[in-house]
């Protein structure tokens, strides 16, 4: 009611500039939004990664793993070696 007693407070070109910094503003909004749930992808990946690297670990040094004729992270060490040492892909 208080507004419609001035209709032509702001002249059109205002206006316009308005509803642009609006549609930045809403466009900005949208780009933040996606930006914090890439970040919350990234920490519960790097929740998982470090996880994964404990289980990794955990299973290169068991007992179990020393007591098979050719161990898996004898195998992994031999083909680290030879990526380092340039003889061939070192495929896992």
């Amino acid at each position: 009611e208080y507004w419609s007693k001035y209709p032509n407070v702001v002249d059109e070109r205002r206006e316009r500039l308005w509803d642009a910094f609006l549609s930045g503003l809403q466009k900005y909004h949208s780009i933040l939004n996606a930006r914090a749930k890439l970040m919350d992808e990234n920490s519960a990946l790097a929740k998982q990664n470090d996880e994964l690297r404990l289980l990794l670990s955990k299973y290169m040094q068991s007992k179990v793993n020393q007591e098979l004729q050719i161990p898996p992270s004898q195998i992994i060490q031999l083909q680290l070696a030879e990526q380092s040492a340039g003889n061939g892909p070192g495929v896992f």
